[in-house]
């Protein structure tokens, strides 16, 4: 997680996120992450109510959309940011990207699972035709 460039919490990846399906897989572009159970939500919309479902953006200009594994937040628009999300599936340059969606981390391991994801068979809609899941690992601090 990128801790120096970003003050606020846009998100995190927590318990709710574990066994989430990648809902899309664009290839060599990105794969996103929707909760099909509930509608999107954010810690803020929890706290404070509908009036703060969106959280603002926090984007900083030196960080690029430039490499595999990025997590960066999905939105509507500038500062619609919701509690859905997406992952980089390329090295390549994402510069339709930049300057529109806040990065606020990066896969530390598992990158060989991103790239079998990226290979994956999709309809139309760009939805795999198998079940893509996200598992989260323990944080440190839990052990």
């Amino acid at each position: 997680i990128y801790t120096e460039q970003i003050v606020g919490s846009v998100r995190c990846v927590q318990e709710t996120d574990n066994n989430v399906l990648f809902a899309e897989v664009q290839k060599n572009y990105i794969a996103r992450v929707f909760h099909l159970d509930k509608p999107a939500t954010t810690i803020n919309e929890i706290l404070y109510g509908d009036q703060a479902k969106y959280i603002e953006d926090e984007i900083h200009p030196e960080l690029k959309f430039n490499a595999l594994g990025l997590v960066a937040t999905g939105n509507t628009g500038p500062n619609l940011n919701t509690s859905d999300f997406f992952i980089t599936l390329t090295n390549d340059e994402l510069d339709s990207l930049n300057g529109k969606h806040t990065i606020f981390g990066k896969i530390a391991e598992g990158e060989e699972h991103l790239k079998k994801i990226n290979e994956a068979f999709v309809d139309e809609k760009n939805r795999p035709y198998i079940n893509c899941l996200l598992y989260t690992s323990p944080s440190p601090r839990d052990s």
